[in-house]
């Protein structure tokens, strides 16, 4: 109980940031609108970096949730990768690129040394 379960930074990879596309696959879809994270944003989130592929269905939410987090006076930051499709951090050389930016992220917070290892 002495460590806060809040979160002092988000590193995002894929996020579904607005569920209204998945709605009609929901047994409940107003439950998708309840649940769509940029409908519920305020200022004190944490600072945020997002990785997409420009072909993921999903990186407008992203987008979106970038730019409402900048109008609240927060840090957000959106990484999109051309041609790629959701999922694609999980291959070379997608995968050592969104760690290597994670890091450099965590850096200008001060979470880690300000040399990343190779």
């Amino acid at each position: 109980l002495s460590v806060s379960s809040k979160a002092n930074a988000l590193i995002l990879f894929n996020p579904v940031m607005h569920l209204e596309p998945l709605a009609q696959r929901m047994a409940d879809p107003e439950m998708a609108r309840r649940i769509t994270p940029n409908l519920h944003l305020a200022p004190g989130i944490p600072p945020a970096i997002l990785f997409y592929g420009d072909k993921d269905p999903f990186v407008e939410g992203g987008k979106e949730f970038v730019a409402r987090m900048k109008e609240l006076g927060g840090r957000a930051e959106i990484h999109v990768s051309p041609d790629q499709v959701h999922g694609f951090f999980n291959r070379p050389p997608f995968l050592e690129e969104t760690l290597w930016k994670s890091d450099e992220f965590l850096v200008s917070l001060g979470y880690l040394p300000p040399k990343p290892k190779e």
